[in-house]
């Protein structure tokens, strides 16, 4: 069982809020540029940056395969659109 992290604050009010604020103003998927963004990708992943887990600037509107395909990686410095990770 995987204990969640105390400034993990996903399913929380102010994460629902944030999360639509984050999807209206990023419309297209940020990984492929496609597809329309239906799901809120952490840039730094929740599991090792818990303390980035509500900072806008780490928030990105992703669509659904990318954000599952992504997962819990972190891009770095990578083209997200070589989608190797």
């Amino acid at each position: 069982m995987t204990t969640k992290h105390p400034l993990d604050q996903r399913g929380t009010r102010a994460w629902r809020k944030l999360r639509l604020e984050v999807l209206a103003s990023c419309t297209v998927c940020y990984l492929c540029r496609q597809a329309p963004a239906t799901e809120v990708d952490h840039v730094k992943p929740v599991s090792t940056h818990p303390w980035l887990c509500m900072d806008v600037a780490n928030l990105r509107g992703a669509c659904r395969p990318c954000n599952r395909s992504k997962s819990d990686h972190d891009l770095g410095n990578r083209n997200p659109q070589t989608r190797v990770w």
